[in-house]
């Protein structure tokens, strides 16, 4: 049918996801990046020693992935919350 896409007219047959979805996604992503930069800003800056104790770990990289996870984690659900909280409803009509 004319001027309506079939699923593979060279899109591989994925379709974008809904706009709620991505909108989450796009928060989500963002909150991660912001969490992630700040972990590096504390490992870097040797905030609280956390450079220091990350240098002398005997297992640095698991100790490093368990702080991006819980940074990405934390940062990413409330950036996705405060996405959702922030949301402009329409007014009800009268």
């Amino acid at each position: 049918m004319p001027g309506r896409p079939e699923p593979g007219d060279g899109d591989g047959g994925r379709r974008s996801p809904p706009p709620l979805i991505r909108f989450l996604l796009q928060n989500a992503l963002l909150g991660i990046a912001v969490g992630w930069m700040l972990l590096a800003a504390l490992i870097l800056g040797d905030a609280f020693g956390l450079g220091a104790l990350l240098r002398a770990s005997s297992s640095p990289l698991v100790a490093l992935a368990l702080l991006a996870l819980g940074f990405a984690v934390t940062f990413g659900g409330a950036a996705m919350a405060t996405a959702v909280f922030l949301i402009r409803r329409e007014p009800p009509p009268r």
